[in-house]
């Protein structure tokens, strides 16, 4: 997931809160629905004056059954059709 709006997470009963691990994603139950995850990139200049840290990237990692029930309850309009999974299990060399 690239990002919530404020909106979306009032549809779905969710909030956000800061726990132990970073932020996370929070339904009505107050059981983890998801994680915000957060890669900082390599310390590089690229060509400019300052270094800085490429790339910067973050995602929201969603539990795939509550997410489609969420959705599912939410009766939107737009569905998404497709949630996949996918898993990192080490970098290549």
């Amino acid at each position: 997931m690239c990002g919530f709006s404020k909106y979306v997470l009032s549809v779905f009963g969710w909030e956000t809160r800061l726990g132990s691990d970073g932020l996370e994603l929070i339904n009505s139950e107050s059981e983890v629905v998801g994680r915000l995850e957060c890669f900082y990139g390599f310390r590089t200049d690229i060509g400019n004056r300052f270094p800085a840290n490429q790339p910067y990237i973050q995602r929201w990692v969603v539990k795939k059954e509550l997410f489609q029930n969420a959705l599912d309850e939410s009766k939107c309009p737009y569905q998404v059709k497709i949630a996949i999974g996918s898993l990192v299990t080490g970098a290549e060399e």
